[in-house]
């Protein structure tokens, strides 16, 4: 009986943290994200990478504390195929595609965190383990972008925004 409430109470939990986690918010913008579910954190794995689209152009992206680091800032509009690298060393990190004519350190911030309600968010990839990576394409049209990881978190009492701390860079699609 006990490990009948046990098992009960575990499915409760887990889905009062997706509720939680999910936000709410809409996500604008077409593509497709790979991701997976296995890991050490609850809901947050290794990320998994998809086949790059052919005919799509490919831009690498390393997440590391405390930057982001694409190897192209400015590319051609249509599909995009983003393979990100999580270095971590330590953190999970996640990947937020913003468009927005504002600097990367300009965004709106509450309690660590840019609302992605309030912004023109075009996708993300959730975040994941250092030492993996993840992919995402999208179809961008012109226009300025800023990329983001959006994670924050307590640590040792302090909060620990990955955004206030430097994970963000400005990106350009042109015609």
């Amino acid at each position: 009986m006990f490990a009948s409430l046990a098992a009960i109470g575990g499915v409760v939990f887990v889905a009062s943290l997706l509720v939680a986690c999910s936000g709410g918010e809409d996500r604008p913008g077409s593509g497709s994200i790979s991701g997976s579910g296995s890991g050490t954190g609850v809901g947050i794995g290794s990320g998994v990478v998809e086949d790059k689209p052919d005919g799509a152009t490919q831009v690498d992206v390393l997440l590391s504390e405390w930057a982001i680091t694409p190897s192209e800032t400015s590319v051609r509009a249509g599909e995009i195929y983003f393979l990100v690298e999580n270095a971590g060393p330590d953190d999970a990190h996640e990947f937020v595609v913003i468009r927005t004519d504002e600097a990367p350190d300009a965004l709106p911030v509450v309690e660590g965190r840019v609302p992605e309600g309030d912004v023109d968010l075009v996708d993300e990839i959730r975040p994941y383990t250092p030492g993996s990576s993840a992919s995402i394409t999208l179809d961008l049209e012109p226009g300025k972008y800023v990329f983001i990881c959006n994670i924050a978190e307590v640590e040792g009492g302090e909060l620990e925004s990955h955004y206030e701390l430097g994970m963000r860079v400005g990106f350009e699609v042109v015609e």
